[in-house]
């Protein structure tokens, strides 16, 4: 009989290393990776994140701590379809008169 075992599962740093980070790059703003964890010291920075085409500042909250610096700069831009696209062009034209 074969398990199925859940794909959410996540796999933590051991407790003796303690969380990973990178130092911080000096400028304005800050420049961090990715793979940092998001540290309580920095809290209220604003830091900018390479998307693998431009980096993006991300403003450092209390609830962000413990997470990646990734997870809140997107790699990936929104789709938007055909019909989106026609009924915002429709909504847009000025009045006739």
């Amino acid at each position: 009989m074969m398990r199925i075992f859940r794909a959410s599962r996540v796999v933590l740093r051991s407790v003796w290393k303690g969380p990973f980070s990178d130092p911080l790059v000096p400028g304005d703003p800050p420049q961090g990776t990715r793979r940092s964890t998001i540290l309580p010291e920095w809290v209220g920075l604003r830091i900018a994140v390479h998307n693998g085409k431009d980096w993006n500042p991300v403003v450092v909250r209390e609830e962000m701590i413990g997470h990646k610096l990734g997870e809140f700069a997107p790699t990936r831009k929104r789709h938007i379809g055909k019909n989106a696209l026609a009924s915002q062009k429709k909504g847009s034209k000025g009045k006739k008169g």
